[in-house]
């Protein structure tokens, strides 16, 4: 989490400040910034294993950050249909933006009290 949560925040801030510069709109600089810190992760993964980095510290390390930008797609992506226009105001559907968090808390908390256990069974299942 910290690795990749690191690298999302500093390419969207390298990319929102280049952009500014440029004097591009803030939204489209929020809509491209994820497009380019998103990488393939199959390709990086295929790449990686190939080498034989996966089982060591540095392939480890970038295997946690591309497991990072695949989780971080789902909230950048609510955050992105926020900022798209409501009728025909700018402003922000509150209610909207209420349901998207109560899903990213949601799917956080499933997947750690919910998928835990299911993959345990699975496990014992497995190796039975």
């Amino acid at each position: 989490m910290g690795l990749g949560g690191l690298q999302v925040v500093i390419t969207m801030a390298v990319v929102f400040a280049v952009s500014t510069l440029l004097h591009i709109d803030w939204r489209l600089s929020l809509v491209a910034a994820p497009g380019i810190l998103m990488s393939s992760t199959a390709v990086a993964v295929q790449t990686i294993n190939g080498r034989g980095l996966l089982k060591q510290t540095s392939g480890s390390a970038a295997f946690s950050v591309l497991l990072f930008q695949d989780l971080a797609v789902i909230p950048l992506l609510l955050c992105l249909a926020l900022l798209s226009a409501n009728g025909t105001t700018n402003a922000i559907d509150w209610m909207a933006a209420l349901r998207a968090i109560g899903l990213i808390i949601a799917i956080v908390i499933g997947g750690n009290y919910a998928l835990r256990p299911v993959l345990a069974i699975y496990c014992q299942y497995r190796d039975a």
